[in-house]
């Protein structure tokens, strides 16, 4: 059931078989998998069913590093249903390469592979209500020139290339779970509820979780395991947080929790004006458009083999039209492009549009020329420690100290970025597809220039990195915390690497495989 936690009796405490805190696609999720196991379950969430400016303004903090489009609290959301409130609903599941240890990018690597993540990836797209997805042989509401023009780029590049397209559902995971644990007498979602402090036992278990309602009534949970789902900056605050109270590992003597953040580089590429043999040959003479709006994201990826040949990172790439409409998207009014000065948005608005000649053709009802293409390209960002989440001296009104993230990119994400413009565009005239005019922002993007003209996708990843070795990770391949018994993180904290798609689908593949191991390996003891 669900119940706001100020009307709870704080003379009692609480008690649990499993503790969930935080109520986004993870932690709902686990909660869910969770309500047939027999199993005594209690979800935290900060939020109520609403958003309330009281509460999200729990989330602010300070940036550092590179510059972001956005700030601390209004990339995430403190509700119940988490981000997922905001989500785009992009659906696409990791890379295989995503979880090799490559020799080119340094702490690559999941200590599981994408076979063990399969079936939950299968359980996953059920839930995402994409169930299609994984479907070969549809084109995912495709225009038959577009299918036609994916086939001879296929043809061209050959395996030098993959093509994979996104199903775009944003699924709201506090509506569509809502009356399955508001029914459930397994469960108990506490709204209103902040955790502010863990109390630990002589051998390394997690007894309770303190909190605080939004009335200021002050409750305590007892549970036999904890499952931290916050978020991927939040997650690694709530442990920072309690460095004296808990064991962890140091990485050039800093703590390794918060370390290794991580966000997917977007960046504008260039213009490409494709051959018209191609067009034509495809009956397609203006814009081509890989992007069905609000239903599907189609992107060319550099093949294994090409990003091990080019030692680069994994990323994805689509063409947008530029013109007048692609000129009003967010991938165009941008802080990057605004921060240029008008002149220069100026000076790249004219030249998008079409010239005297297009104008004529068209009086002449015939038309011969073919609007240029935006390349906009998507990237995973190398694991760097630099790039990490650490708590400021300054306090939210709870006195908890608020968190820093220190965005940085090192010289790999720098050389891939160019090495990847270079083996397109060379690419492309090789193949007699088209040329493209490169953009500066790929030259002049660089970890010493703090106002790169590159964005984030609103993804934190990374910051309690899951892997085998307890010095270079904080959870193991099971999601558990490597120094407590009894202690699970889940959500996109525990990306070792992120890949280059959006991180949803592997957050609810990955808490539904926590889920599952939860259930396996304590129901028998609890009972």
């Amino acid at each position: 059931m669900i119940i706001d936690s100020k009307e709870i009796d704080e003379t009692n405490d609480l008690e649990a078989d499993i503790c969930i805190i935080g109520s986004g696609p993870a932690g709902i999720t686990i909660a869910n998998d969770l309500l047939s196991s027999g199993l005594r379950i209690i979800l935290l969430e900060s939020g109520g069913l609403n958003g309330n400016t009281y509460t999200q303004d729990l989330y602010s903090g300070f940036m550092q590093g590179q510059k972001l489009e956005y700030t601390l609290d209004d990339s995430r959301l403190r509700l119940f249903g988490g981000t997922s409130n905001h989500w785009v609903g992009s659906n696409q599941k990791l890379d295989n390469i995503d979880f090799i240890k490559r020799d080119w990018i340094p702490y690559s690597g999941w200590p599981i592979n994408a076979k063990d993540l399969e079936e939950f990836y299968l359980e996953a797209i059920d839930v995402n209500d994409v169930p299609d997805l994984f479907n070969e042989s549809k084109n995912y509401n495709k225009s038959d020139e577009v299918v036609k023009f994916l086939s001879i780029f296929k043809k061209k590049f050959d395996k030098d290339i993959d093509i994979v397209t996104n199903i775009i559902n944003p699924v709201r995971f506090g509506d569509k779970f809502y009356k399955n644990l508001n029914e459930s007498k397994q469960i108990k979602v506490l709204l209103h509820f902040t955790a502010l402090k863990m109390q630990l036992d002589d051998y390394n278990n997690i007894k309770s979780i303190f909190g605080i309602s939004s009335s200021n009534k002050k409750l305590k949970v007892k549970s036999k395991v904890f499952i931290l789902a916050m978020g991927g900056i939040e997650n690694a605050r709530f442990l920072l947080l309690h460095l004296d109270a808990i064991p962890y590992e140091t990485l050039n003597k800093k703590p390794i929790i918060g370390a290794f953040f991580q966000e997917h580089y977007t960046f504008n590429a260039g213009t490409v004006m494709l051959n018209e043999s191609i067009t034509k040959s495809i009956g397609y003479l203006n814009s081509l458009k890989m992007n069905n709006l609000l239903e599907t994201e189609t992107y060319f990826l550099p093949s294994q083999k090409i990003q091990k040949q080019e030692r680069m990172l994994n990323s994805r790439l689509t063409l947008f039209p530029k013109d007048w409409n692609s000129l009003l998207s967010a991938h165009e009014i941008s802080r990057n492009d605004l921060s240029k000065g008008v002149f220069h948005f100026l000076r790249d608005f004219l030249s998008s549009l079409e010239g005297p000649y297009e104008w004529t053709s068209k009086i002449r009802n015939s038309s011969f020329s073919n609007k240029p293409q935006r390349v906009i390209i998507g990237m995973e960002q190398a694991p760097n420690e630099r790039s990490r989440v650490s708590l400021s001296s300054k306090t939210d009104r709870l006195n908890q100290r608020k968190a820093i993230l220190d965005w940085r990119i090192n010289s790999l994400d720098e050389s891939s970025i160019r090495k990847l413009v270079n083996w397109f565009g060379s690419s492309l005239g090789k193949y007699d597809l088209g040329r493209i005019k490169v953009s500066t922002d790929s030259e002049i993007i660089s970890k010493d220039n703090l106002k790169s003209p590159i964005g984030g996708g609103y993804h934190h990843m990374g910051t309690t990195r899951m892997g085998e070795n307890k010095r270079t990770s904080v959870v193991d391949a099971n999601c558990k915390y490597h120094q407590l018994n009894n202690l699970f993180l889940a959500g996109s904290s525990i990306f070792p690497t992120s890949g280059s798609t959006n991180p949803t689908l592997t957050i609810v593949a990955t808490a539904k495989r926590l889920a599952k191991y939860i259930n396996e390996k304590f129901k028998k003891n609890f009972s």
